[in-house]
């Protein structure tokens, strides 16, 4: 009976805060000052009939590939979205102008790797990004791009769409394709490792985080080295996690990656609700031990109170934040070590205290 009581809090609660699809209407011009970020897409979603929708939330288990470009608005806050309807306006929505299906992996391959030659070798970098709970195909992208274009990321944007519905009430649905997921990223990653790319920088978001951490724990326990030495930057934003799992994966995974960082906030609202789906069995994004995270090699920002506008529910605060918008334009946090002292020092002199007080470095490099 606890149990029904949570689930239907959690669909109560958090059902006010959900919204309607976002769908991928293409604009046929665009204003000249406007910004295009390109992604290439890897997901294990199926295919929809819906033009407008082009990866439904539905599993599928063979990869499929895309190719978008999406035009960002200039006039418009840093980290908002402001998400288009059937009949787009490019002057103040982000619009796709080109959605390219029906690409196999080697197409998709080609393209990073062209993507990648035309930067200078310090940029031939992998952003990818691994959305979180109850986010569609178009949401994922259109935050991928925001971040992208806001914090000044480098490289080239790979974006891992695995099967959420989209709906809050399939809360455990999305747990499951989480992990169903979790073959379909191992294969994208040694796709993106067998590329020109230099390295790879992760971002995973929420339940996102979870995946991401599974996959990297297959990789490990594989003996796939290739595979994490490559990956330099790794970024769990609001992970969705149980504090002890989060421990045993840790512990597999070897070696780590250089920039290891966590984002958490105390008044994240969908972390939780998901410990109190849980029994009140923290989650790594809401109640995490920092000085253990310390321990572990791993940078920690507290973003408890840099909640913004454009998130009513504190869960998305990495990519809304004015204040990490800020640390990252400086240049500390897209183009230098996310634990190298000086350059986090430096940047965080120009956001102040709010900020300054809550990033923890590392208290150790190593990895025992």
């Amino acid at each position: 009976m606890a149990r029904f009581g949570s689930i239907l809090f959690l669909i109560i609660f958090v059902g006010g805060c959900a919204s309607a699809q976002k769908i991928l209407p293409l604009a046929t011009t665009i204003p000249p000052e406007a910004t295009v970020e390109e992604v290439l897409i890897a997901t294990s979603r199926q295919p929809s009939d819906g033009p407008l929708v082009i990866f439904n939330g539905e599993r599928s288990s063979e990869l499929n590939f895309a190719d978008i470009a999406v035009s960002i608005p200039s006039n418009r806050q840093p980290g908002s979205i402001a998400y288009p309807g059937k009949k787009p306006d490019p002057l103040r929505q982000f619009v796709p102008v080109r959605v390219q299906t029906g690409i196999d992996r080697g197409e998709f391959l080609s393209r990073l790797n062209a993507r990648l030659v035309a930067l200078p070798k310090s940029q031939r970098v992998v952003f990818m990004f691994i959305h979180g709970f109850n986010t569609d195909f178009a949401e994922g992208i259109y935050r991928q791009v925001q971040f992208r274009h806001d914090f000044d990321v480098p490289g080239v944007a790979v974006n891992f769409s695995w099967p959420s519905a989209g709906r809050t009430r399939l809360y455990l649905y999305d747990r499951d394709s989480a992990e169903f997921a979790r073959r379909s990223l191992v294969e994208t990653l040694g796709i993106i490792t067998a590329s020109k790319a230099r390295s790879i920088f992760i971002i995973g978001h929420s339940m996102g985080a979870l995946l991401t951490m599974e996959a990297l724990r297959e990789t490990s326990l594989r003996g796939d080295k290739s595979v994490l030495s490559r990956l330099k930057t790794l970024i769990l934003a609001a992970p969705d996690i149980d504090i002890d799992v989060f421990g045993e994966q840790i512990r597999e995974i070897h070696p780590r990656p250089e920039n290891f960082a966590i984002f958490i906030s105390s008044k994240d609202r969908a972390l939780k609700i998901s410990k109190r789906l849980r029994g009140g069995h923290p989650r790594v994004g809401e109640e995490a031990d920092v000085d253990y995270l310390r321990r572990m090699g791993i940078q920690v920002l507290d973003l408890s109170e840099q909640g913004g506008s454009f998130d009513r529910i504190n869960h998305s605060t990495f990519a809304t934040s004015p204040a990490l918008i800020a640390m990252a334009r400086s240049g500390s946090l897209a183009r230098k070590s996310l634990i190298n002292e000086d350059a986090v020092g430096t940047a965080i002199a120009t956001v102040g205290d709010s900020l300054r007080r809550h990033i923890y470095l590392p208290a150790t490099a190593s990895q025992d």
